[in-house]
């Protein structure tokens, strides 16, 4: 398709006078955009010194991609201090999932024939003390445990501060945080 230099130059001067921040919601649909329409953009991008965001996406995906490769290499002598173990491959995929949220990258390698004795999490070494503070927290899998569920974690409901000293018993439990010396007392279960 041959582009039309009247439109072209009428486009350019249109594209010269929005502002970055509308140059770069219009480079979002730029698939949508005619071929002249698309080349004005462009031009207009590069006028400015500025990156087309498809440009900086695709950009983005090739160095995850380099860097989940590099990960997988890493993975085969991986430092025990990088490597967090799992009792089921479920588990490690949600761990996988957590880190990724907080920006970690982590492989769950799997072995060539699909079996795996111990399903692992591997972190590079930069991120290994990051990963282990995430995954070492209380219910950071979302899992409770049974004990966890019939005595949940006390909490002082004037600060929020966790673990408060039970100061007695009778005839329901009596507690005082330390942290901002309030006192309360559970609720009768009668």
């Amino acid at each position: 398709m041959a582009v039309d230099a009247a439109q072209l130059k009428e486009l350019t001067a249109t594209y010269g006078g929005f502002a970055d921040d509308e140059l770069e919601t219009l480079a979002a649909t730029m698939g949508d955009l005619t071929e002249t329409a698309q080349q004005a953009l462009t031009a207009e991008f590069a006028r400015r010194h500025l990156t087309l965001p498809a440009a900086q996406v695709a950009k983005e995906q090739v160095e995850a991609v380099e860097a989940e490769t590099a990960l997988h290499g890493f993975a085969a002598n991986a430092p025990e201090d990088c490597i967090f173990e799992f009792t089921d491959m479920e588990d490690a995929l949600l761990a996988q999932s957590v880190l990724s949220s907080a920006g970690i990258q982590s492989v769950v390698p799997t072995s060539e024939i699909g079996a795996i004795d111990t399903p692992r999490l591997i972190v590079g070494p930069a991120d290994a003390q990051s990963a282990e503070l995430i995954l070492s927290r209380p219910n950071a899998l979302g899992t409770v445990s049974a004990e966890d569920a019939l005595f949940p974690e006390s909490v002082c409901p004037a600060c929020g501060a966790v673990d408060p000293l039970l100061e007695s018993v009778e005839p329901t439990n009596l507690w005082r945080c330390e942290a901002c010396d309030h006192t309360w007392q559970d609720a009768d279960l009668a």
